[in-house]
């Protein structure tokens, strides 16, 4: 069973990290998450691409919140020590603070992937 996180947890957590999601990526994501029937492997690799959501996914499961012995280094991992549910409060709480935080001029050139 997993600690629920809760939303000064959350905010402590993503105090230093910056990077804002790409819209798309973070909408499916949220959009897997919701859905009765969620493939958690899914949701890793959508995480995965995306640094603005891999950060504070890491950093949350690496947090003194979650008292581990050992450091998590993948999404999949950071998503299995925080459970279905908290990793949905953690991108809840990006999509907020990604909403209230000004657009930067440009950054959509930032979540173009070369072909």
């Amino acid at each position: 069973m997993h600690a629920e996180l809760n939303t000064n947890v959350a905010e402590q957590v993503l105090k230093g990290i910056h990077l804002p999601p790409c819209p798309a990526v973070l909408m499916d994501v949220m959009k897997e998450a919701r859905s009765p029937d969620a493939d958690m492997g899914r949701i890793v690799r959508l995480i995965g691409q995306d640094i603005g959501l891999s950060a504070p996914m890491l950093k949350l499961a690496n947090s003194p919140y979650f008292a581990r012995s050992s450091r998590v280094s993948s999404i999949q991992q950071a998503v299995a020590v925080l459970g279905l549910r908290n990793t949905v409060n953690l991108l809840s709480n990006v999509v907020l603070r990604a909403n209230v935080i000004p657009n930067l001029a440009g950054m959509d050139e930032f979540w173009i992937v070369p072909a």
